[in-house]
């Protein structure tokens, strides 16, 4: 079937507003990515917690496959034990009910 008009994909502008900072929109501030002491904390615990328990079959990891994949079961149950799992699930689930 052949269409004497482009479609509507054809038809619709290219992107080059998103190219051309004259033609951006501003939104306010940027967002800010910086720790909190709460969050800087917990990266601190987390980061010692992992360097103690990460098993030496999952560093250089490269996918869940063959005998990773067993690792892998073992290490994601390790990680719900320590209570580093569904970390902004609502603790009535089984999370941690984290805000982040």
């Amino acid at each position: 079937m052949r269409r004497d008009r482009p479609g509507r994909a054809a038809r619709r502008p290219r992107d080059e507003h998103l190219h051309d900072p004259s033609r951006r929109v501003e939104r306010g501030p940027l967002m800010d990515l910086r720790d909190g002491p709460e969050e800087a904390a917990f990266r601190a615990t987390l980061r010692t917690w992992l360097e103690a328990n990460v098993p030496s079959g999952l560093r250089g990891f490269r996918g869940w496959t063959g005998p990773a994949l067993a690792l892998g079961r073992d290490w994601s149950k390790r990680l719900a034990q320590a209570g580093y799992a569904g970390l902004t699930w609502p603790k009535e689930y089984g999370g941690a009910g984290r805000p982040w």
